[in-house]
Order: structure tokens, then sequence, then C-alpha cells
């Protein structure tokens, strides 16, 4: 994989919300990605200087229309916080990205709402430019080679999937677009994510929770025929791993512990009866990242997928060709779900 300075050709890339967030994850996966950040903007002064200064810009900014009407730039990355009530910020910024005639990457969540979705989709089409959405759980080298398998003929059709997250539902009473149900929504839809990815479009949501910590399993069918099960485990141990994965074919199973440990489970005869250990054709395989050496795929910013999102990105805006993974198409399935949730618990919602 070419590091920066290696690529032939770059994007002119702008950058607006100079942020925490998109100064330790984002900016730094432009070390790895076809990029030139030419211009940065951040409301506070100081830190789009500083921003600027630390990752290479050109110039920085403390209004983005300034900065779209003064820079010629190919794409835009978008890092913003929430608004007052909670609520993400980002439809109104990417279209004015858009209008400006540039391509746009926002962090997710990107909506609260499917309005906003459609308003972007509609901006998007208009200016003919490609926008992708900051869903890195797709991204995950483990979660990439996972569907990999999926596509394998011996795997079969997906049947099931199970998801197991960290994050809170709040009360029913609380849940309508507050700063709660907000706060479930930036967490959540990292695991929602997950299951539009592996299995696409959701079609309904049966879900229950508990009323202490906020915990919840919800089941979903899809359209390609499986089923999937989320485990919102919100009451568990705060040290605990927050990610499980698990993926089921047509006599195969895929396990993801923890975003990096995956095992595949091939179709094969079953174990005999005074043996544990399996015939080696249909044994199970294991990948873990080697963590002895100093490699790209040992990086935080590999295994968490950020610089796999930034680097298919960039490199569609260079091939002018739309993303394929976390599009606002996969965004609105997404934004569909979560508002499942909002819906009272314990009946059958139409998605």
């Amino acid at each position: 994989m070419p590091f920066n300075y290696e690529y032939a050709r770059h994007i002119r890339a702008g950058f607006i919300g100079c942020g925490k967030h998109a100064f330790q994850s984002i900016l730094p996966s432009f070390q790895y990605a076809p990029v030139e950040l030419v211009a940065v903007c951040d409301l506070i002064e100081e830190r789009a200087q500083i921003c600027a200064r630390q990752f290479g810009a050109l110039r920085w900014y403390t209004d983005h229309a300034a900065m779209l009407a003064q820079e010629e730039l190919d794409a835009v990355f978008v890092v913003l916080n929430h608004d007052a009530q909670g609520r993400p910020q980002y439809a109104p910024v990417a279209i004015d990205v858009l209008r400006a005639g540039c391509h746009v990457w926002i962090e997710k969540p990107p909506a609260s709402t499917l309005t906003e979705i459609e308003q972007m989709q509609e901006a998007r089409d208009t200016a003919q430019r490609f926008v992708q959405v900051g869903f890195k759980k797709p991204f995950y080298p483990a979660i990439q080679h996972a569907k990999k398998l999926m596509a394998q003929p011996e795997f079969g059709a997906p049947t099931s999937a199970y998801v197991h997250y960290a994050v809170n539902l709040p009360p029913a009473e609380g849940r309508p677009h507050s700063r709660e149900m907000m706060r479930f929504l930036q967490i959540g839809c990292h695991p929602l994510s997950i299951l539009q990815f592996l299995l696409g479009p959701a079609q309904t949501l049966y879900f229950a929770d508990e009323a202490r910590w906020g915990s919840s399993l919800g089941v979903f069918t899809f359209a390609n025929g499986s089923i999937g099960c989320l485990h919102q485990a919100a009451g568990k141990g705060e040290n605990a791993p927050w990610d499980r994965v698990e993926v089921n074919g047509e006599g195969a199973s895929i396990v993801i512990e923890n975003g990096i440990d995956l095992t595949y489970y091939p179709p094969g005869a079953p174990r005999s009866r005074d043996s544990f250990v399996s015939d080696d054709a249909s044994a199970p395989r294991r990948w873990l990242p080697d963590f002895s050496h100093g490699r790209l795929a040992n990086k935080g910013l590999f295994l968490l997928g950020y610089a796999p999102e930034i680097i298919a990105f960039a490199e569609s805006v260079l091939k002018n060709t739309p993303p394929t993974t976390a599009t606002l198409e996969d965004a609105h399935d997404v934004i569909r779900m979560y508002l499942g949730y909002i819906q009272p618990a314990g009946q059958v919602i139409a998605l």
C-alpha cells in the first residue's frame, strides 16, 4: 500500500471541523491516502491555525462558505459536533459543499431524519458528485474479510447474524429525538451499520428493552430473507470488549471478537464422538493481528477502519467512480433501522 507521498495523483481537499476526533483519527489517516490538504476550517480560529500547521494545510478559515468560494477543491471532509439538542449537523454543510461542486465525506451519524438524508441525496444527484459517510465499522479489516468469506459459494446465502455492542436505549418517554436518543444514534449507528453492510436493507424490527440500564434486544428481518439480532448490552462491564459479530450461512459461520479476532468455520463433517479435533478440511481458520512488528496493519487507524474508509473515498474521487460502501443509500437504511427504536417496544415495526 502506498503512502501519501507515493501516489502519482492526489485530490485537493478541504477540511471542515478541527476538533479532537478530527485531530486524533481522521486527519492522521491522510498519511496513507492520496489527499493534498489545501485548507482547513473551524469556528475557532486558533484551532484552525493549529490544525493547519500540524497537518500541512496551506490556509485556514473560520467560515466554510469563504473556504469553498476561494479555494479550488476536489473534495471536502466534514467532521462536526452536534447541535444544542444533540442532533447531527451534516446535512446543510454537506449540501453547501455539493453545491460548490465538490465531493464530500461526512462523519457519522450523517443525520437523525430520513428527510435530511434525502435532501443530501438530491443535492448529490444534482451536483453529480459523490458522498461517503464515515461508517468505519464496515471498513474494519475483519468485517471486510467476513464479507469476502460470505461471498464464497461454500458459505451459501446468509441466514442470520448477531451483533453485540454496548449502548443504552433511553426510556420510551424520552426517545423521540431527545438528547439521550441522539446519544443512542451516535453510538448505535456502529452496530447498525455492520448489520446493514453484511445483510443489506432491513424490513422489520421487533425489540424488547429493560428499564434499569437501557439494554435492548432487537430482531430484524432483511430483504434478502435473513434475520439479524442486535444486542445492545448497556449493563456490561466497562472493561469488557464492546464488539462481537457472528454471521451464519448454509453450514458455515464467521465470528469476530473485539473487532480484530476473526474465525471462519467452513462447512464440513461434524466432529467425531471421541475427539474435539475436526478433520483438516473443515477445521476453523483464524486471523489475528501481529503486534510484534511495526506494520501498518497493526495501527489503530487501520484496525478501526479510519484509514481504509478515507483511502476508499479518495480513490473513488481520483477514479471518478462512486463509493460502494457507506453511501447515502446505506445511510438511509441505517437511519431507518435507528428510527424503529423510537417506536414502543414489543411490536413488529415496519421499517
